[in-house]
């Protein structure tokens, strides 16, 4: 029985799924495998994790991220990469995706057959062949910062997990003077990592050292930080920041601008990035420098930048953007930021979009724009179900987050609302939102809407939130959708026919 099989693409192109951990035990050459190449112009090669979501042990996963690191950057150097990410391969285990136009055929044919042994579920490799690879990958691991990868991700995920996991299970079962002398030897070394941080693997492909941990990113203000903040967004959906300001509101802290608002409440993990980064990152330090701290959010209300004499402090924002309802209560008692939240709220801003000229369906497409270009979001994962009226089960967009390091991409499910000017979208009207978030297993859900969502509605996502930890601050009533429209001519010359007033 193969294992392989072939998708047309086209009439002619086809593309072939090659699952590494089956090559071994169904095809029976190298030669074969090169035949079966040629016949392909487009193949998908998935790379196995064992370990990550079953296995307990951090140094298992460190070892898988390590090993499909390894192989796929030595596939990359035979072959022109259309797609890489994480996939899932069945209820519990992930594999890495590689989609390849193959350049040298033979010699990818050889080194893929040769490493599938390792992945062989019945082929057992020689203990010559195993130390063989073992001494490869020790190699690997000792070179990874010289390295300039392709698939820098992958790395970050193993640092991630070496420092927040696996070093405490190295010196588990140390005696306590060892487990001192562990940490003094890897911390002398690597300073930045007794604070959690470590140098990103994307650090060498910008030419720039920085720094990230789970929480956040610092970046020495020498750095090339366009360049480093394009690796996360992608070159089609570029970071845009705005000036913002921070105040005080109920013991909680509230960032906003004109474009948006959000909580924050990683104090203690800005502390720790200011300690890394005076304590440990001071080559970077510029002595004549006064400090002064500024506030910027990105067009999205996703990214915030934190600059501070010689670093920015990157965070990424989940679940933190205050809703319509939580603007409308503190904007009364933020007199300081006031003009900035009536904006927000649709109060200020004379805004004239034609609504007239939408349906369901053009309704959605500008909302699959609007998701598309979002850069929190990877658009190569992006779909749009079906037709507005002939589908159903509660999703009209779906689309997973990029991953950062230390985290993997979550799904998120949009519903696409088309109404009349001043109507509202309460929670009966969205149908059993529930059922559909628990039957896709998504960690994030949102609305978009030509209404007004009201407090029902509100109620029930901040339920889903505080109880199951789903993300549900991506909302986009009537005045989101406007105010952001307003100020992107892409999206008004792409959806909307007719001149709009957009004037204050």
């Amino acid at each position: 029985m193969r294992i392989l099989y072939i998708n047309e693409l086209g009439d002619i192109k086809t593309k072939m799924k090659i699952e590494l951990n089956k090559i071994h035990d169904q095809i029976d050459s190298e030669k074969k495998l090169v035949d079966i190449f040629k016949k392909n112009s487009l193949l998908e090669i998935e790379l196995p994790f064992d370990s990550i979501n079953v296995a307990q042990s951090s140094l298992d996963i460190i070892q898988d991220y390590l090993g499909v690191s390894f192989l796929a950057e030595k596939i990359a150097k035979h072959s022109e990469i259309i797609y890489s990410g994480k996939v899932e391969r069945d209820k519990y285990y992930l594999g890495f995706l590689l989609k390849i136009k193959p350049l040298n055929i033979n010699e990818l044919a050889k080194l893929i057959y040769y490493y599938s042994k390792w992945y062989s579920q019945t082929n057992e490799p020689t203990s010559d062949d195993s130390l063989e690879h073992a001494e490869e990958i020790s190699e690997y691991e000792s070179n990874l910062e010289k390295t300039t990868f392709k698939f820098p991700d992958l790395i970050d995920d193993y640092y991630a997990n070496l420092v927040n996991a696996a070093y405490y299970e190295i010196v588990s079962n140390y005696f306590e003077d060892e487990e001192e002398s562990f940490f003094k030897k890897e911390y002398k070394k690597y300073p930045e990592r007794k604070y959690g941080f470590w140098k990103s693997a994307s650090s060498n492909n910008v030419n720039s050292e920085y720094f990230v941990s789970t929480d956040s990113w610092i970046i020495p203000s020498n750095s090339n930080i366009e360049r480093i903040l394009e690796l996360y967004s992608g070159i089609e959906q570029s970071l845009e920041f705005e000036h913002a300001e921070i105040h005080k509101y109920e013991d909680k802290n509230v960032i906003i601008n004109k474009s948006n608002a959000v909580w924050f409440s990683k104090d203690n993990e800005l502390n720790r990035a200011k300690n890394c980064s005076s304590n440990v990152l001071t080559r970077y330090i510029e002595k004549s420098k006064k400090i002064k701290t500024e506030f910027f959010l990105s067009q999205y209300g996703d990214v915030l930048l934190i600059k501070e004499s010689s670093f920015y402090y990157v965070f990424f924002l989940y679940n933190v953007k205050l809703n319509f309802n939580e603007l409308n209560s503190i904007r009364n008692s933020l007199s300081p930021i006031y003009e900035n939240i009536k904006e927000l709220i649709g109060l200020s801003e004379n805004i004239n979009l034609d609504w007239s000229q939408f349906d369901d369906e053009s309704f959605e497409q500008l909302c699959y724009d609007i998701i598309y270009y979002h850069p929190k979001f990877d658009n190569s994962t992006i779909r749009k179900m079906g037709k507005s009226r002939s589908r159903d089960g509660g999703r009209d967009i779906t689309i997973w987050t990029k991953a950062t390091p230390g985290h993997e991409p979550k799904l998120f499910i949009f519903q696409c609302k088309f109404y009349k000017p001043n109507s509202s979208l309460s929670a009966s009207k969205i149908g059993d939102a529930g059922n559909t978030i628990m039957q896709y297993g998504a960690k994030g859900y949102g609305v978009f809407t030509t209404g007004i969502i009201d407090a029902t509605l509100y109620d029930m996502l901040d339920g889903f939130s505080n109880n199951y930890g789903i993300s549900t601050r991506e909302n986009w009533s009537i005045f989101e959708l406007e105010r952001f429209i307003s100020q992107n001519k892409s999206i008004i010359e792409r959806h909307f026919k007719t001149k709009t007033n957009t004037n204050k």
